[in-house]
């Protein structure tokens, strides 16, 4: 269960977050939709642990996910603007995320690499935007 208890979160003058309060039961898919700015990608960050809210909490399956490194080794965030190490090819990414993630799963990167058809041993910087995309996807589902 996800319980987003009146959650704020402001940037200088500008409040991304105001009081925002949710649940969302096991299993369910939400959707989130809103114009640019709304504060989805903030509440996001808040629910991974990337930001910490100024008020309320975010709390996944009982446990309030900021500092939390048990979470947060639960938890991937795929952001708009995608990060790569310089030179990095799938396969290094693979390595470095399987040192921050304790439960990075390399078979299921190696057959996510297959199905995608993306050539691990390529640079990442010579993909498309799509398929940096995938590789970002990839990485994600395989901690």
């Amino acid at each position: 269960m996800i319980e987003v208890k009146g959650v704020t979160k402001s940037f200088d003058d500008f409040t991304a977050l105001d009081n925002v309060t949710c649940n969302i039961a096991e299993g369910c898919i939400y959707g989130m939709v809103g114009s640019n700015g709304a504060g989805k990608s903030t509440l996001l960050r808040v629910l991974s642990g990337i930001y910490k809210a100024d008020k309320g909490e975010a709390i996944i399956d009982g446990i309030n996910v900021y500092e939390n490194t048990y979470m947060k080794n639960k938890l991937v965030f795929v952001a708009d603007e995608l990060f790569f190490l310089a030179g990095a090819n799938m396969k290094s990414m693979a390595k470095f995320y399987s040192s921050i993630y304790d439960n990075f799963d390399m078979d299921r990167f190696t057959e996510l690499t297959k199905t995608f058809g993306l050539d691990p041993s390529k640079s990442i910087s010579n993909f498309s935007k799509g398929m940096k995309r995938q590789a970002a996807i990839i990485l994600a589902l395989s901690t």
